[in-house]
C-alpha cells in the first residue's frame, strides 16, 4: 500500500464518471507535486511542472480548487510579508513587462489579483488604527 498525504494510492475508483475523472486530476496532481518536491533533474521537472500545469488547469472544470493551496489568511505573519517580498520582486524582474505576451497575461492578472489578496490580509492584520 502507497499512502500520499494520508491517502492510500490509487485509491478505489468512483462509479460517477465526472467524480471519478476529477478524482484522478487531483491524485496525479498530488502525485506530481510530491515528485516535484524532491527537485528532480531538468529533464523530468520540466515536464513534470508542465502536467502539474496541466492538472490545475482542470481543476475549475470540474468546480474543485488545488487542495495545496494556501490563502493569505492561512499564511503566518512571516509568510505573508516573503509573498509580498516575492510579488515585489517579480514585479520588479526585467521580464516583467514580457508577461503579457506567450500566453502568459495570466500570470500578470492572476498576480495582481493574489496582490490584491495579500494587501487585504495585511490590512486586516494591521488594526483598524494602522491607516491612520
Amino acid at each position: 500500500m502507497i499512502i500520499i498525504d494520508g491517502e492510500e494510492i490509487p485509491g478505489p475508483p468512483d462509479e460517477d464518471a465526472g467524480r471519478e475523472a476529477l478524482r484522478q486530476t487531483l491524485l496525479e496532481l498530488k502525485l506530481c507535486k510530491a515528485l516535484a518536491a524532491f527537485s528532480p533533474p531538468p529533464e523530468l521537472a520540466a515536464p513534470l511542472h508542465a502536467r502539474i500545469a496541466a492538472q490545475l488547469r482542470k481543476l475549475p472544470h470540474h468546480d474543485a480548487a488545488d487542495p495545496g493551496a494556501r490563502q493569505p489568511g492561512d499564511l503566518t505573519d512571516g509568510e505573508l510579508h516573503d509573498a509580498v517580498t516575492i510579488v515585489r520582486a517579480i514585479r520588479a524582474l526585467p521580464t516583467w513587462a514580457d508577461m503579457n505576451s506567450y500566453g502568459s497575461g495570466n500570470v500578470r492578472a492572476g498576480l495582481g489579483g493574489y496582490a490584491l489578496d495579500l494587501i487585504d490580509e495585511l490590512s486586516k492584520r494591521a488594526g483598524p488604527d494602522a491607516g491612520t
